[in-house]
């Protein structure tokens, strides 16, 4: 992992189901609170206790200074890990590649929704998208709803020679292949055309297909300045200048 990543989790309760989504919104609160006064007899630091939001979260550290955000009942977010993780396990090369993705974004200040940027979520969209679209295609197109509900957590990273080079690729396509007055990022379709024109950048949410991972958070001048950066970005990498494109900021 790198400096200033987190973990995100959620607790799961077996055969706990609500017809209102008040009574769902009172249980989540509820396992939080007392929750929260468990991990204080423990060594995990509760620093922030957040219930008015669409997910109720504890902003939370662990022993070994690692940040936790603890959610309750998140089966939308578990089912989106679980389906990148599908990806993953099918082919790992594009493990390592959204990693150094992530990694890329976060040294040029282009990551993060508190900064205005897309998730680590969307950064593994743009990834895998690029995946499905090459030929042959190195990722399928899978169903969202036939992954697992909760997957297990991914085992060591290998090195992956390829991953430099598939990044590479990431960076040329969004440059100079993709269209991003017409098409949205998708990978539950593996492609897509945007239902309404506009000039910033849309990636679909995978498992909430309603929700935009990226335009809700960006403006017309973070998207340009992003994607403009994925042109200088593949520029580096045809050059061979790796060290600027992990060491410099934007």
């Amino acid at each position: 992992r790198t400096p200033g990543s987190d973990v995100d989790t959620t607790v799961v309760v077996p055969g706990v189901e609500f017809d209102r989504v008040e009574d769902e919104r009172d249980f989540r609160q509820t396992t939080l609170r007392r929750l929260r006064q468990s991990l204080h007899e423990g060594n995990v630091v509760v620093h922030d206790m957040v219930l008015e939001t669409r997910m109720p979260l504890l902003k939370a550290e662990l022993a070994c200074g690692t940040a936790v955000d603890i959610s309750v009942l998140n089966r939308r977010g578990a089912r989106k890990s679980s389906l990148v993780q599908a990806h993953f396990r099918r082919a790992p090369v594009l493990r390592q590649t959204v990693f150094l993705m992530k990694l890329w974004a976060k040294s040029w200040g282009l990551y993060g929704q508190v900064a205005g940027y897309p998730s680590g979520l969307a950064f593994a969209c743009l990834v895998i998208f690029v995946a499905q679209r090459m030929a042959p295609a190195l990722a399928p197109v899978l169903d969202p709803g036939a992954v697992e509900a909760h997957c297990a957590p991914p085992g060591p990273c290998s090195p992956e020679p390829a991953a430099a080079e598939l990044l590479a690729e990431v960076f040329a396509f969004y440059a100079s292949a993709f269209t991003v007055d017409t098409e949205v990022v998708s990978i539950r379709r593996g492609g897509g055309i945007r239902v309404l024109p506009g000039a910033v950048l849309s990636i679909e949410d995978p498992v909430e297909p309603a929700v935009d991972l990226a335009s809700p958070y960006l403006d017309l001048a973070r998207s340009q300045r992003l994607l403009g950066a994925m042109a200088d970005a593949a520029a580096l990498c045809r050059e061979g200048r790796w060290d600027e494109l992990f060491g410099r900021g934007c």
